[in-house]
């Protein structure tokens, strides 16, 4: 301050007034460079703020987007899992109508299946509608036993055994008393006499295989063709209950073989 006071007292005012023009002009120099500078600040603060809204208008379309690509993702995930479940249920489907056709199939063969006893030939045909499937060469055609009649042109197999089971307990009433005759237990003269893969057609008449024991198969009275064990097998395999069997050629009555 004492300086400055030293110095105006000094000056002449010319000099201060120069001074005093050159301090203005610096000043109002400085205020337009310093104003300058704050519109410049401004349009840029300006800008940042544009484009602020502009990052927050886009921040806000993006989560929306994010939000919308979620849905989308949960959506596929969701349908993707119903499809692979419908997939399984058509497959599942699939393998039910699979298996019916091959039931109805099955039913269709054994409604269609029957067999054919040539006794023209001395052959039995397991047959398919017109078409023979198998044949196999007759045995003795003959009936053993007593009081066995020949059997009708066609019969139907009603019973399937694989070995022949013994007979059956029965109740006989004689004289008014009431007798029990107990079941066979172990061998009996009908398991002895037919053997294996019966199939019993009715009244007198039996499919079967070789006889286990031949003395009580002659005893036993049933109308026989004699068949093979292989033969007897195939046929017992190859048809069901109901099967029927047809007749063909009769040949003359055969004779029947006394019981022993």
């Amino acid at each position: 301050m004492d300086l400055l006071d030293r110095l105006t007292r000094r000056a002449s005012p010319g000099l201060l007034l120069a001074l005093a023009l050159v301090l203005f002009v610096g000043a109002h120099a400085a205020r337009l460079g310093l104003r300058r500078s704050t519109l410049a600040c401004q349009e840029r603060v300006e800008t940042l703020a544009l484009q602020r809204d502009e990052s927050a208008e886009a921040a806000s379309d993006f989560q929306a987007l994010s939000e919308l690509k979620g849905q989308d993702v949960a959506a596929l995930k969701k349908g993707l899992a119903q499809l692979a479940k419908s997939k399984r249920e058509i497959y599942e489907a699939g393998l039910n109508l699979q298996e019916e056709k091959r039931l109805l199939e099955k039913q269709l063969e054994m409604l269609t299946t029957y067999l054919v006893v040539d006794l023209g030939t001395g052959k039995i045909h397991r047959m398919r509608g017109e078409e023979s499937l198998e044949s196999f060469p007759l045995g003795a055609v003959r009936a053993t036993g007593a009081e066995v009649k020949t059997p009708p042109e066609r019969v139907q197999v009603v019973s399937k055994e694989r070995f022949a089971s013994p007979e059956r307990g029965r109740f006989i009433e004689t004289g008014g008393k009431l007798e029990w005759e107990p079941p066979q237990v172990g061998e009996s003269p009908r398991a002895n006499a037919l053997g294996e893969f019966v199939m019993y057609a009715g009244g007198t008449f039996f499919l079967h295989g070789p006889p286990a024991k031949p003395a009580d198969h002659e005893a036993f009275p049933h109308y026989c063709l004699g068949l093979s064990k292989a033969a007897a097998r195939r046929l017992y395999l190859g048809s069901v209950i109901g099967t029927k069997l047809v007749f063909k050629n009769p040949a003359p009555a055969a004779a029947t073989t006394p019981r022993r």
